[in-house]
């Protein structure tokens, strides 16, 4: 394979998008291999923010993720697991009183 074709194999393979569309119902997500259940739980946690972009009118739309999120994300549980950071106490409602 010629040069100028690897080098934009290697180009692209360090080409991260700043969105991606969660995967359908049943697959993973080729970054993360994150599934689209996932995703919802991570988002009702409040770890992450999804995007929705729904057209007026129209009842269904396309809900996107941003890299940087998620990236950040498991950088900082993969942190945590290797002893890097203190894991932060967890407020119940005992705590409130």
């Amino acid at each position: 394979m010629p040069k100028q074709q690897l080098d934009i194999i290697a180009e692209k393979a360090h080409m991260r998008p700043e969105f991606y569309r969660l995967p359908v119902p049943g697959a993973q997500d080729p970054f993360f291999g994150i599934t689209r259940a996932l995703y919802y739980q991570l988002e009702l946690r409040g770890l992450i923010k999804l995007v929705r972009i729904i057209p007026d009118g129209s009842i269904k739309g396309i809900v996107l993720v941003r890299y940087a999120d998620m990236a950040n994300l498991m950088n900082g549980l993969a942190d945590k697991q290797q002893g890097k950071t203190k894991p932060q106490k967890r407020r119940g409602l005992q705590d409130d009183k």
